[in-house]
């Protein structure tokens, strides 16, 4: 077996503390997509031989080093594989692949309002893998602790995606909130069987996806009636919900918002 790492990711913890996930592989692993066999992916997060995760920037970047001390050959060489099975070549490639990965950082929320997903999880003793999914910074602590406090050694906190959304497809997250008074969003009614029809919010489309909410302060903001129209038509044909219109909302709505370097009247 020959680990593979593919990329990393720094996450900033609201006590100030790191924790970082690497994407990681095994080369003799596959994974069958779209009718072609890929090398094993996965996200697990970075951690020392104490089972610690979460580290000030000094703290990580001392483990990193022994990390890197632990998996150096006599010839200087490296037992870790680089994305395509490429060795590490020597010390300094690997250093550079983790430090390059410590320049940029986000928030839980940032990855998660990129539609990514943390998980919390550990292995039964039959190898069963137990998993859950963790909507906030605060239960994957909480979920954490209950799995270290049951003495579960390999509990870890992950990703479900293979591979992670890219945060810059939906601009710079923000906490400040914008008071629209008069602003248009996209709706439709998603059909039930068994109740009334719920009325649905265009939020924004991921591969080739659109995805809705329940929530009009997750609406997707149009300022304009024209924008929310141009919009509108490149929606592809829906099957449920059968139809989307534009509506205009009156009334004052305090709203998520995200910085756009684009059009102000297409942020959402």
């Amino acid at each position: 077996m020959a680990d593979v790492l593919f990329d990393r990711k720094l996450v900033l913890m609201k006590d100030g503390r790191y924790m970082l996930m690497l994407q990681m592989g095994d080369s003799n692993v596959k994974d069958f997509l779209n009718g072609r066999h890929y090398i094993h992916k996965y996200w697990r997060a970075f951690s020392d031989k104490n089972n610690q995760i979460f580290f000030t920037m000094g703290e990580l970047q001392h483990r990193i080093y022994q990390f890197i001390a632990e998996n150096i050959r006599e010839d200087g060489s490296t037992h870790l594989l680089y994305k395509k099975g490429v060795h590490f070549s020597n010390p300094n490639h690997l250093r550079r692949f983790f430090t390059d990965g410590l320049t940029s950082r986000a928030t839980f929320e940032q990855f998660t309002a990129a539609n990514n997903h943390f998980c919390v999880g550990y292995k039964e003793k039959n190898g069963d893998e137990v998993k859950f999914r963790v909507d906030t910074e605060e239960e994957m602590l909480e979920r954490l602790q209950d799995f270290q406090q049951e003495k579960r050694a390999d509990a870890y906190i992950g990703f479900e995606e293979r591979n992670l959304l890219p945060l810059n497809m939906y601009g710079k997250f923000t906490v400040k909130e914008t008071s629209v008074e008069q602003w248009y969003a996209i709706v439709g009614f998603q059909k039930n069987e068994d109740k009334e029809a719920t009325k649905i919010y265009y939020r924004r489309s991921s591969n080739k996806r659109l995805l809705f909410t329940e929530d009009i302060e997750e609406a997707k903001v149009f300022l304009t009636e024209d924008a929310a129209q141009q919009q509108l038509k490149k929606f592809p044909m829906l099957k449920n919900p059968i139809e989307m219109v534009v509506e205009q909302q009156n009334t004052t709505a305090l709203l998520k918002s995200r910085e756009f370097n684009g059009n102000i009247a297409e942020m959402g």
